[in-house]
């Protein structure tokens, strides 16, 4: 089973009302709003106006990790020395969403966001003169058999993430500054990973190499809600969504390598060539100030991440 924690930091944000206004905005109250906010359409409401198209994009900062190390290199006693993760790094993206009011308070939103490319190379390093610390990983074998390499262990990480999304969203006015929303549509999400390893031992003229490939395409069906704060030229909103999806997923495996003088098998030790479906579960949640610089420009800091178990 794959855990996948995406981390998305929303850095700039441009809305832009696609229709015009059938009548002035009236919000007032503490509030004070002095003119249309287009920050976002849960700000429109109460509104007399029922149709309006909205566009909206997301420069984005995403960040996927594990809990789970890919190489660790360790000596006989204490913590780790040094790891690496996949995917550990900071990518820029984009996110770009296109609403529709279709009635007030009821909201119709396509969202995509993704990235093309995750690519990470990284080498961990033992000690083969001292034997003071050794290299190891999840995926590999033969550095269980030795103990550990004791040259290094380099790998080469390349992954894709695809996300798109349509919902249907439900506006309630809960004070003047206050506006609560509720969602439920259906997702897709694509993410893909490519996995190539190796480790070298000169104790026991050991080596492994590993080749990976993994695919999953999920969809399914989603809830969510939404909390909005507005004031003056502020806005601050936190928000959640949950789901769970059918994931078609397959994965290729091959893994050769020779335990040399430790004692152990040599020639293949994997080969795996696998397809089906399965459950996804998704749970992600978000939280962002935005203030309005103009009138179809805002500033937006927020943090997003999102949880997926499949």
């Amino acid at each position: 089973m794959r855990i996948l924690t995406l981390s998305v930091l929303a850095v700039i944000a441009v809305a832009i009302p696609l229709a015009p206004a059938r009548a002035q905005y009236g919000i007032g109250g503490d509030c004070n709003l002095p003119a249309p906010p287009p920050i976002d359409l849960d700000l429109r409401f109460p509104d007399p106006r029922c149709d309006a198209w909205l566009l909206a994009t997301d420069f984005l900062s995403l960040q996927i990790g594990s809990a789970v190390p890919l190489v660790s290199s360790q000596g006989p006693t204490g913590p780790s020395i040094d790891r690496a993760h996949a995917g550990d790094h900071n990518e820029p993206g984009l996110r770009a969403t296109l609403g529709r009011s279709w009635g007030c308070g009821i909201i119709w939103e396509a969202t995509y966001f993704g990235l093309n490319t995750w690519s990470q190379t990284d080498t961990v390093f033992g000690d083969s003169v001292n034997q003071t610390f050794l290299v190891t990983s999840p995926n590999l074998i033969i550095d269980d058999i030795i103990g550990g390499f004791d040259d290094f262990i380099t790998f080469r990480y390349r992954s894709q993430l695809h996300n798109a999304e349509l919902n249907r969203r439900r506006v309630r006015v809960v004070s003047e500054c206050w506006s609560l929303s509720t969602l439920f549509g259906t997702r897709y999400i694509h993410f893909s990973e490519d996995l190539f390893m190796r480790g070298e031992d000169i104790t026991f003229s050991a080596f492994e190499e590993l080749t990976g490939r993994s695919r999953n395409d999920m969809i399914g069906g989603q809830l969510g809600i939404r909390a909005v704060r507005h004031w003056a030229w502020w806005q601050a909103r936190v928000g959640a969504k949950a789901g769970l999806f059918a994931n078609l997923w397959e994965q290729r495996l091959f893994d050769e390598g020779d335990a040399g003088t430790g004692g152990g098998p040599s020639g293949v030790l994997q080969d795996v060539d696998e397809h089906g479906c399965s459950v996804a579960a998704l749970l992600e949640m978000d939280a962002s100030l935005s203030y309005k610089l103009r009138e179809n420009l805002f500033l937006r800091g927020g943090y997003q991440l999102t949880y997926l178990v499949g």
